[in-house]
């Protein structure tokens, strides 16, 4: 199976996914259960997580499995190709009726994200990657700006409320949403030029978007602890800090960082 198979049909079972989870949001039939720190859980997270297993284990019956909502497997770590997965990312902002939130699948093959698909179901969006971008059957581009200062960060509302941002808004344009992958896809599909954030990440989050970014040209997706590109498919699944755009912008934005002393949250 050719790599454009295999994203056919990781993007036929995001959307499907992602429809299911769009009528659940419209119906407001969902019961939400909490997961302490890490956030509330919903029955549409389990549904969209059902049905991305479903489909994605027929698809690459060999490929190992992280998922944010199921039973993590070590058996994982021996494989050579893993589906990486968040069924949906932003969770609290689906509970609470705000559209920022997504469906998200990466397929990290030795470490490296090489196929992603993030759907925004209440935007009627679909991004997917691996050569080259598409956003709802669209080729798209990517931010080629290279002047760091008065560039425009893409940043976590939760982030910009807690004032993470404050000391760079006269530095950049801050615009502040939910969902991490949301913000790596449409960053991918031609929106802000730098993805930013100084809270942890774990893979499933950041999977499927750091796979559209890279199946740009001259693009980085770095963490902010070690400034490199992250190895996925790790026994521990969390990094620290994630900055995403074209090369030169993240490059700059690593000697920004440095310069002025900013600090890395361990915890969210």
């Amino acid at each position: 199976m050719t790599d454009a198979d295999i994203l056919s049909g990781l993007s036929d079972a995001v959307a499907t996914a992602a429809s299911a989870v769009l009528r659940v949001f419209n119906d407001k039939s969902f019961s939400v259960s909490s997961k302490g720190d890490a956030g509330p859980l919903t029955t549409a997270d389990l549904e969209s997580n059902r049905i991305l297993e479903s489909h994605l284990r027929r698809l690459l019956p060999d490929a190992g499995w992280l998922s944010e909502e199921s039973t993590d497997d070590d058996d994982r770590l021996s494989c050579r190709e893993v589906w990486i997965v968040d069924p949906i990312d932003g969770t609290k902002e689906f509970v609470a009726g705000q559209k920022d939130f997504s469906v998200s699948v990466g397929l990290s093959r030795n470490g490296t994200p090489v196929l992603g698909a993030v759907a925004m179901p209440a935007e009627d969006i679909l991004i997917s990657g691996g050569m080259g971008v598409m956003k709802n059957g669209v080729r798209a581009s990517i931010s080629r700006r290279r002047e760091l200062i008065g560039s425009t960060l893409l940043v976590s509302q939760t982030e910009f409320q807690r004032g993470t941002f404050a000391e760079l808004q006269n530095d950049f344009e801050i615009r502040p949403t939910g969902s991490i992958a949301r913000k790596l896809a449409m960053l991918a599909g031609g929106e802000g030029d730098l993805v930013v954030s100084l809270y942890p990440k774990n893979d499933w989050d950041i999977c499927g978007g750091t796979a559209l970014v890279l199946a740009h040209q001259e693009t980085m997706v770095t963490d902010l602890e070690n400034r490199k590109a992250r190895h996925y498919n790790q026994k521990d699944p969390k990094s620290f800090g994630l900055v995403a755009g074209n090369t030169d912008l993240v490059l700059q934005f690593h000697e920004y960082f440095l310069r002025r002393g900013l600090k890395l949250a361990r915890k969210y």
